[in-house]
């Protein structure tokens, strides 16, 4: 399943104005946590080079939810405990 599927089928469904900042590319990935941890990082990344605007703020919203959905696919694969580990170290980089 794509990530986007798997994103669609959200209950509750992701917030339409997240969709503008979730990337084109995000929505056709296979592997959904580390597409959502990379995604999330980016946005955290982008955040925190900005100026503390409005925009900044819910970039940050918006990697909360990545990194919250990154957790749930994690917990969905066949070793839970690797893949939460993997994406915790990816955010402590």
């Amino acid at each position: 399943m794509k990530l986007g599927e798997w994103l669609g089928r959200r209950v509750p469904p992701v917030p339409s104005a997240f969709r503008p900042w979730i990337a084109r590319e995000l929505s056709e990935a296979p592997d959904g946590r580390e597409a959502l941890t990379r995604e999330a990082v980016a946005l955290l990344e982008r955040a925190s080079e900005g100026e503390g605007a409005r925009d900044e703020a819910f970039q940050l919203l918006v990697a909360d939810a990545l990194v919250t959905w990154a957790c749930e696919a994690a917990l969905q694969e066949e070793v839970p405990e690797v893949g939460l580990e993997e994406l915790l170290r990816t955010l402590a980089e």
